[in-house]
């Protein structure tokens, strides 16, 4: 099971209300009983920093039981920014227009996966073109 990031959004919600602990306890309860079904069932979560998670997602991802945290680098300008956080969890998500980059992300010792989301809505091309690249 994969999760991006808007799993939390609520920047552009009505009203102030801080989500956080009612979505943290409803993904922590719906990964447990999941893993309950199916032990093999791995959560992954492709999400922001934790900085940008909770101030715009309500997204305390820290405490949500997943099995692997990709930092999304989605934006060129802060790239380097999120590759150093990138470099403290599992891995680092990039789209299909970025894979100029993959080169230097599977030659990076630090970084130990790379999660590639097809933006453009075509995932078995996406694909290709990620084979392509080696």
């Amino acid at each position: 099971v994969q999760w991006d990031d808007y799993l939390g959004y609520h920047a552009e919600l009505p009203g102030k209300v801080d989500r956080t602990a009612k979505l943290t306890s409803f993904t922590k309860q719906m990964v447990t009983e999941m893993k309950k079904a199916n032990n093999s069932v791995s959560f992954d979560l492709s999400h922001h920093n934790p900085y940008w998670a909770k101030k715009y997602f309500a997204a305390d991802w820290e405490k949500w039981l997943v099995d692997r945290v990709f930092i999304q680098a989605y934006n060129e300008d802060n790239f380097q920014e999120e590759l150093n956080y990138a470099k403290q969890y599992d891995g680092i998500g990039i789209t299909d227009k970025q894979l100029h980059r993959l080169d230097e992300l599977v030659n990076n010792s630090n970084i130990k996966s790379v999660l590639v989301f097809p933006l453009s809505g075509k995932p078995e091309e996406t694909a290709n073109r990620v084979k392509s690249s080696f």
